[in-house]
């Protein structure tokens, strides 16, 4: 059946068809694009249809319902949480400063209405100079003794609120909570469920109470990304931590307002044993006017004071570098002052002399200085590249054996000199130029193995930002064919951790490569980058995608699209239990049958 099928898809007709379909929908959506930045955005939004509101599949409200009608009521949880070994007090911080009473009553209820008994909530509010406020503090800590509050007598901002609240907490965790937003019933059960074995911070999935009080604009977060935390606050809400941690780095900075948690969670996870995300939706963020949920603006002062708490961070790292702004407001990217001096080499295995051709070109684009290796696979009847390279100044290397890639990059990486190896494709070519200095400083990190690019089809479209096991047919690209962001998944515009990333432009140190044994050729043609990945994963270094490395591919031009049972077969075999596991860095929310980034069916 396997080779029926790749004849069918060899075969002319197919061929073209699939060529026929691919122009159709890049003209659709750069359509799309075209509209939705003019006059006619309401024809955009008519072309898409109901799949718009719906999030490209199941809508939000419905995935909330299905989900919470298959939740056990609330003596269920309570009951569980009696018999655990572990029952730590949960400390919930909150600071006031006027605020609208109905959402402070909303808050405070959301607080008692928990499933896990073991709680206080220690609030301060900040001399909001309303009577009503300590009024109804006083009655509500009066008739629950586990409300604890306290009064300043002067301003002094949201993280002396906080401090001050802090104070009043005895719990062995602490978790913060503003005084317009909500906690899920089970917030707090899910996050001592998570702890039983220990940890050190925590952090949930979060979403919207839109000005009509429904949940909307869900935020799913991969696990414990150490490079999106220095890219963003991506921990946002719920963010818990071991109260004893937070005394020893000292609480909150009144220099940081604005971005106090981000300053804070940045100082946590540089002493903590553990970071563990709670892949539950556990906290309800309020969106009004004066909060950045609905207007990111709101708040001007608090791009600036996560700048200053990134450059704090680099400092206490003893790393100089200069804060960039990132993409997205509230994003950065940290610029290092030195950049890194290691020799690095371009391994390319071609056979396509105009191919070849282009490459070399747009090569000219990058800036940083390097060596260029070029395996030639030589095939009866192919093209001679000699006409190409003679006047090229690289080193030849010249395969003649069965097609076989992962061979062809390894005889590359033999012949080159480079402590840094760059494996790319002949039908890649740069955007920004600086795409190489930022792949070799990423490699510097002795705990990062290797590093991807995010790269774009000659027409914009988004076609690989790092790739997710459990995918479709073993692995694939989230977002890939998308313009712009995907709604659900902020991520892929930002440097982060992922769990492989695509041979077609992929950097790695010469001794990490050596250390793994390189490609495997029992990989010829596919997964050979997913199991080299997987290997460098294995022996404990981190991956990482980071956009400032930018170039355009142009897909199975180097190599055949698609895939055989047999090397399928060989690759389930091989890393069965990883795709059975999950990937860490893609929400369980989201659907697998697909490469469009969506919620996946009840």
């Amino acid at each position: 059946m396997d080779e029926r099928l790749n004849r069918i898809e060899a075969s002319v007709v197919f061929r073209f068809l699939r060529f026929a379909g691919r122009i159709l929908a890049k003209q659709k959506k750069i359509a799309g694009q075209i509209l939705l930045h003019s006059p006619f955005h309401p024809l955009y939004l008519r072309l898409r249809g109901s799949s718009a509101a719906k999030l490209d599949g199941v809508s939000y409200g419905e995935w909330v319902a299905a989900r919470e009608s298959r939740g056990m009521t609330a003596s269920w949880y309570r009951q569980q949480a009696r018999g655990w070994r572990v029952r730590p007090l949960v400390s919930v911080v909150m600071s006031t400063f006027r605020p609208q009473r109905m959402w402070l009553e909303r808050a405070i209820e959301s607080v008692k209405a928990q499933s896990y008994e073991q709680w206080q909530l220690c609030i301060c509010d900040d001399a909001s100079g309303e009577p009503w406020i300590r009024e109804y503090l006083e009655s509500e800590a009066a008739a629950n003794s586990r409300i604890r509050v306290s009064f300043r007598g002067v301003n002094g901002g949201i993280s002396e609120g906080l401090n001050v609240a802090g104070q009043l907490a005895t719990g062995e965790y602490a978790a913060f909570l503003d005084h317009d937003d909500e906690l899920h019933p089970q917030a707090l059960f899910h996050i001592v469920e998570a702890c039983q074995d220990g940890a050190d911070v925590l952090y949930s999935d979060e979403d919207y109470l839109d000005p009509d009080g429904q949940r909307s604009g869900p935020t799913f977060k991969p696990d414990w990304s150490p490079e999106l935390l220095d890219s963003c606050m991506y921990f946002g809400h719920l963010f818990v931590a071991r109260r004893e941690l937070i005394e020893q780095v000292g609480w909150f900075r009144k220099k940081c307002d604005g971005a106090q948690d981000y300053d804070l969670a940045l100082r946590l996870v540089e002493r903590a044993r553990e970071v563990r995300h709670v892949r539950q939706v556990l906290y309800h963020w309020r969106q009004h006017a004066q909060s950045t949920s609905l207007n990111p603006a709101a708040k001007p002062y608090a791009h600036e004071a996560g700048r200053i708490a990134l450059a704090d961070a680099m400092a206490r790292r003893q790393v100089a570098a200069t804060i960039e702004d990132g993409p997205l407001l509230y994003t950065f990217y940290i610029q290092p002052s030195l950049r890194s001096k290691r020799p690095a080499s371009l391994i390319v295995c071609t056979r396509n002399a105009k191919r070849l051709a282009a490459f070399l070109e747009g090569r000219k684009k990058t800036a940083r200085p390097h060596e260029l290796v070029v395996v030639e696979h030589v095939v009866s009847g192919g093209e001679p590249l000699g006409a190409v390279l003679d006047s090229t100044d690289c080193v030849r290397v010249r395969y003649s054996g069965v097609f076989n890639f992962s061979k062809m990059c390894n005889l590359g990486a033999e012949g080159a000199n480079g402590e840094l190896l760059v494996f790319i494709n002949d039908d890649v070519t740069p955007i920004r130029p600086e795409w190489l200095d930022v792949m070799a400083d990423r490699l510097e990190n002795p705990e990062i193995g290797m590093v991807g690019a995010r790269l774009l089809y000659p027409s914009g479209a988004l076609q690989h930002s790092g790739m997710v096991f459990g995918i479709q047919d073993g692995a694939g690209h989230p977002g890939r064919g998308e313009f712009g962001a995907a709604p659900l998944m902020y991520s892929l515009q930002l440097p982060r951790n992922v769990s492989a990333v695509t041979g077609a432009c992929l950097g790695i140190r010469k001794n990490v490569f050596q250390e793994i044994g390189g490609f495997d050729p029992a990989f010829p043609d596919n997964y050979g980058d997913l199991d080299l990945c997987l290997r460098v994963r294995k022996k404990g270094y981190r991956i990482v995608v980071d956009p400032r490395i930018e170039l355009t591919h142009v897909e199975c031009a180097t190599r055949k699209g698609g895939t055989t049972f047999a090397e399928r077969q060989r690759f389930r075999l091989r890393w069965s239990q990883v795709l059975v596991e999950g990937d860490p860095y893609f929400p369980e929310a989201f659907d697998r049958t697909t490469e469009k980034v969506r919620l996946a069916a009840f």
